[in-house]
């Protein structure tokens, strides 16, 4: 059991790592690049700033809003 738990502990801690490293990132975007801006970083890789307003490449953007709530609570029932 008790290498369950600390399984559990270790998936717990990367997901809040992840979930850190992603709101920084987004945050360092924001601060450096304007709206539609790029930059190249590496031959196959540019980073810029655009906005998604639906899911996944903006699969029902045109919804109400009710996707962001419906797709938190998959992923809440998903990892549970």
């Amino acid at each position: 059991m008790a290498n369950a738990n600390a399984g559990r502990g270790l998936a717990i801690a990367l997901g809040i790592a992840v979930f850190v490293a992603d709101v920084a990132s987004k945050e360092a975007v924001l601060q450096v690049f304007k709206l539609h801006e790029s930059s190249v970083v590496t031959p196959f890789l540019n980073l810029g700033f655009w906005l998604n307003p639906g899911a996944a490449f903006s699969f029902l953007s045109d919804a109400a809003g009710w996707q962001r709530y419906f797709f938190s609570i998959v992923a809440a029932v998903a990892i549970t």
